[in-house]
């Protein structure tokens, strides 16, 4: 079973990294990094609304935040 997870969120990440950067092929340095950061993300988000959904932040909040973190 701990295999079959592992290599399912291996290819999650790889998978989302690409969805995120818009490529077709991402290093596996590339997927560690920007994949465990956008699965961290859509974790969090998704628990924030189904705990509290009246006060979740909407996606606009969501792209507005992660552009102020990104710019420093």
């Amino acid at each position: 079973i701990r295999l079959g997870r592992d290599v399912a969120v291996k290819v999650l990440r790889a998978d989302l990294a690409r969805l995120v950067l818009g490529a077709e092929e991402v290093s596996d340095e590339t997927a560690r990094g920007v994949g465990s950061t956008a699965l961290a993300l859509v974790h969090g988000f998704a628990l924030q609304w189904l705990l509290d959904p009246a006060t979740a932040p909407a996606p606009q909040h969501c792209a507005a935040a992660l552009t102020a973190l990104a710019s420093g």
